[in-house]
């Protein structure tokens, strides 16, 4: 993993510990009682905002004149072929020449929602030539993620029929609460177990 990326990497995690833990899950309140709801826009909001205060990342994207953008929809694109709405992706706007990172986001463990995302990233990466892609799952450590895994192998095994060499330039990082961030490892990694 080239440096530049790894620096990437590394502010996008302090940004998601500085993400309180209100935005994590919320408290609603039910007839009987409160009961506690993971919303996963909350939480990107919160991520997408403290991503644009982190004064390293701003220094580390005016290099290549890259911004990140929050949930743009590729269904009326000329180029991308495919209706996805990443969470977040860092660019250059107007130009394919610089998809840096797609970055997909989810706050519970949904095996199906899961899989489609990582076929997102490998996509983006494999066909529209994003040099990175990034999933983060909140609410939940990687050893959670893990214990799922064999559910989320074989839908996304079903579901992709991409290059599998690039699994390497996709990570995976999990918070399972505020301040708590796991060390990434690569989508190839997870798969292999």
């Amino acid at each position: 993993m080239n440096n530049y990326y790894q620096e990437v990497i590394n502010e996008i995690i302090k940004s998601i510990k500085k993400i309180d833990s209100n935005f994590y899950g919320l408290n609603v309140a039910g007839k009987d009682k409160i009961n506690k709801k993971y919303f996963e826009r909350n939480f990107c909001y919160e991520l997408y905002h403290q991503m644009r205060n982190n004064e390293n990342i701003k220094h580390l994207f005016k290099q290549d004149d890259l911004i990140i953008s929050a949930e743009i929809s590729k269904e009326s694109h000329e180029i991308i072929d495919e209706d996805k709405i990443p969470d977040f992706i860092i660019h250059e706007p107007g130009t394919m020449n610089k998809n840096y990172i797609i970055i997909e986001v989810k706050t519970d463990i949904d095996y199906k929602g899961i899989a489609k995302d990582f076929h997102t990233l490998s996509l983006f990466v494999s066909k529209y030539h994003y040099k990175r892609g990034m999933f983060i799952l909140a609410n939940y450590s990687l050893d959670d993620l893990k214990n799922k895994t064999c559910f989320i192998i074989n839908h996304f095994n079903n579901e992709n029929k991409l290059d599998k060499n690039i699994l390497n330039q996709i990570s995976i990082i999990c918070t399972k609460e505020s301040g708590l961030v796991n060390k990434p490892i690569t989508l190839k990694q997870l798969l292999e177990g």
